[in-house]
């Protein structure tokens, strides 16, 4: 009987073991368990390598500022000519994102300024006329740059722009400009400038 020749062989070691005639034997166990334990080891790995993801850190947004900025009136044969001119500098931290949408918005007295679009110097390149809207006394000539302005030392082309205005006693002598843009989905926007020469 099988199960008594097995007992002997516990019992007594000079007695082999008789052989099992079960399909799964011990040399089957061994394979399989030296089989499984990889698949194991992996399973549990790949959540590990998963979560890594390569991800990098998010850029900080890029920044504008104004440089070159002044305004002047200069009366030829009894008219008012009227000059402005400014660049928008690419002005955030080494590695910042770049500013796309870049706007620059001039701003005079109305009673200085009419609805009539300014001359965009022929070297502005890149720069369009937008819009003009009026806030109160403020007269707002807005214009959009065609590139993104990015680092280290970009910036957009010198906007220059001119008009024939009128000139009204009391009408402030102040000339506003400010930049506009957008980096990684944030408006972002330079100080204003105000030259107060224009007289």
């Amino acid at each position: 009987m099988r199960l008594r020749n097995f007992t002997m062989a516990l019992a007594d070691p000079s007695v082999a073991p008789a052989r099992s005639d079960s399909p799964v034997d011990r040399r089957r166990i061994l394979t399989g368990a030296a089989w499984a334990t990889p698949a194991i080891v992996i399973g549990m790995a790949a959540p590990a390598a998963a979560s890594s993801g390569g991800s990098s850190t998010p850029q900080q947004p890029g920044a504008l500022a104004l440089v070159s900025a002044s305004a002047e009136r200069v009366i030829l044969f009894g008219f008012n000519a009227y000059t402005a001119r400014a660049t928008a500098v690419f002005a955030g931290a080494a590695g910042s994102a770049s500013v796309t949408g870049v706007r620059m918005r001039i701003s005079f007295d109305s009673g200085r300024a009419g609805a009539t679009a300014p001359t965009i110097a022929s070297g502005s390149t890149g720069w369009s006329f937008s819009a003009t809207t009026v806030t109160g006394s403020r007269r707002h000539y807005d214009f959009v740059y065609s590139s993104p302005v990015s680092a280290p030392s970009g910036a957009t082309t010198a906007l220059e722009i001119s008009f024939v205005g009128t000139w009204r006693f009391g009408a402030s002598e102040r000339v506003d400009f400010q930049a506009f843009g957008t980096s990684q989905n944030v408006n972002v926007q330079s100080s204003v400038f105000s030259d107060h020469d224009l007289d």
